[in-house]
């Protein structure tokens, strides 16, 4: 059963849905942060921030404007990062 958020789409190649990209992004920064030489307490510290920017640094991408460039559609050049930015300093 197919939802919203699995026709979101993070790259233009069709096949990449936000919910998949940001999952193998939160897989690559939990790698990471296993493999820093962080104490067990600083990994518990940092895991949750690194998180939540990956979550709220894609955010943009749900925008109408964001998925029909990714769709080959004319669209208002605009940066992702920055409409994610624009919804953070709103929710945070």
């Amino acid at each position: 059963m197919s939802n919203y958020f699995d026709d979101i789409m993070a790259k233009s190649d069709g096949r990449t849905s936000l919910k998949m990209h940001t999952n193998h992004v939160l897989t690559a920064g939990k790698n990471l942060i296993n493999r820093l030489p962080f104490s067990p307490e600083e990994k518990a510290y940092w895991k949750p921030k690194l998180n939540r920017c990956i979550l709220l640094h894609d955010l943009g991408k749900v925008t109408p404007a964001f998925q029909d460039k990714l769709r080959g559609k004319k669209s208002p050049s605009v940066r992702h990062e920055i409409i994610s930015l624009s919804f953070c300093e709103k929710i945070i």
